[in-house]
C-alpha cells in the first residue's frame, strides 16, 4: 500500500471552505476518486482550555519571549493567532504569527518576537 500526501505551503483564507479530491490514475488507465472532503481555515481555541499568556523580555538577547503558564498538566490542540499592539501604533491589533497545534503541554510551547524596540510597550493576544 502506498500513502500519498499533500501539504499547503500557504495559510488558507479563514472561514472559507475547500473541497479537495484524491484522484489517481494508473499506468494501465484505471481512475480511482476519494470521496470529496471538505476543509476551512478556522482561528479558534478550545474553551475548555485554561491557559495564560506570558511575556517575558530578554533585554541582554533583545527579544520577548511567549510562553504558556498552566495550573495543571494542560494539553493544547487547536488553531491559534498571536497579535500584539503598542504605544506605536494606538494600540491596535496586529497579527503576527498564527500557528496549529497538535496535543502539545502548554508548558512546552514558546514563541519569540524579535521584531521589538527598546522603549515600546507592547501587549500580546492569542485567539
Amino acid at each position: 500500500m502506498q500513502t500519498e500526501s499533500l501539504k499547503f505551503l500557504k495559510s488558507l483564507p479563514v472561514d472559507e471552505v475547500y473541497t479537495i479530491e484524491f484522484i489517481a490514475t494508473s499506468v494501465n488507465g484505471l481512475v480511482v476518486k476519494s470521496p470529496r472532503y471538505k476543509i476551512a481555515s478556522r482561528r479558534s481555541v478550545d474553551p475548555s482550555i485554561n491557559v495564560k499568556l506570558k511575556a517575558n523580555l530578554n533585554y541582554d538577547n533583545g527579544y520577548i519571549l511567549l510562553t504558556f503558564e498552566a495550573e495543571k498538566d494542560t494539553i493544547v490542540s487547536g488553531n491559534f493567532l498571536i497579535s500584539r499592539c503598542s504605544n506605536l501604533n494606538n494600540y491596535i491589533w496586529e497579527p503576527i504569527r498564527d500557528f496549529t497545534l497538535q496535543s502539545v503541554k502548554a508548558e512546552k510551547w514558546t514563541f519569540m518576537d524579535c521584531t521589538i524596540e527598546q522603549g515600546v510597550l507592547y501587549k500580546y493576544s492569542i485567539q
